[in-house]
């Protein structure tokens, strides 16, 4: 059971939907392509939002390569 507020919830879900998106940009356009502003119009969301996440760019792709990197894929 886990013991995760509902908003704590919601908001690992965003975090998650956020990294989904950009992977899935990245997969089909290049690293270059993922930007704050791309992600926000891909996920219905205001930049901001994604900036609640992520203090940057840089940071959300730290993230993201860390995490593909955590589960075995090459980069």
């Amino acid at each position: 059971m886990s013991t995760a507020t509902p908003r704590a919830r919601r908001t690992l879900e965003r975090r998650r939907r956020i990294l989904d998106i950009a992977l899935a940009i990245a997969e089909a356009e290049g690293w270059d392509a993922v930007t704050t502003r791309r992600l926000a119009d891909a996920i219905d969301y205001s930049q901001p939002v994604v900036y609640q996440h992520f203090a940057n760019r840089d940071e959300l792709i730290r993230a993201l390569v860390l995490e593909l990197v955590e589960h075995g894929f090459v980069v």
